[in-house]
């Protein structure tokens, strides 16, 4: 899941940053072109409990928006961050700076970095919104295409079909008209006086 977490965002601050007193409700967005990510948790004290909503659009499948939520504890001690989702996948590390956080880890043996802002479940849904026009714009794209493709094979077919039509229809008139030669044929030997 945490490949999918790649990339910088862009996003307007909506609410303030972590705390460690209380129990403090707070949410981040990262977004780019092709996926949004929102992630929220609560902090009581130093212990740090939430879960990261994804959305995002493959370029080999453009016309499905692809979801996915991971669950994650840890700690928040000042403005050091690390979290364990719950899928077992590799901890995350990150800073808290005010309205952005930044989080670090390694998937496959290559360190990613992503950059969220302060904002809300409302930022996140514009986000996926924007995801979902941009499906539809695919999905009407190809359907387009599909369209014009089997316009263009009916239209082969039935000139196919119109070029066999005068193909017969040459044959037939250069039967009857070789057959009306031989007629006229057989006809004028019949006419010659016989010997």
């Amino acid at each position: 899941m945490l490949v999918m977490l790649t990339g910088s965002c862009s996003s307007s601050v909506k609410s303030g940053g972590a705390s460690t007193s209380g129990q403090v409700a707070v949410s981040y967005l990262a977004k780019r072109a092709e996926r949004a990510d929102l992630l929220r948790w609560t902090v009581a004290g130093e212990q740090v409990s939430g879960v990261i909503d994804s959305r995002w659009i493959t370029p080999s499948d453009p016309v499905d928006l692809q979801a996915a939520s991971v669950d994650f504890h840890g700690t928040l001690r000042g403005l050091q961050l690390e979290v364990k989702p719950a899928d077992g996948s590799a901890t995350w590390q990150g800073l808290v700076d005010h309205s952005q956080l930044t989080l670090h880890w390694i998937s496959r043996g290559v360190p990613l970095t992503t950059t969220f802002l302060s904002s809300n479940v409302g930022g996140f849904d514009t986000a996926v919104q924007v995801l979902g026009d941009q499906v539809a714009s695919a999905s009407a794209k190809i359907a387009s295409t599909q369209a014009a493709d089997i316009a263009s094979a009916k239209s082969r077919v039935a000139q196919t079909a119109a070029a066999a039509r005068l193909a017969a229809h040459t044959a037939a008139a250069a039967r009857a008209a070789a057959g009306r030669r031989s007629a006229a044929k057989a006809a004028a030997h019949r006419q010659r006086p016989h010997k």
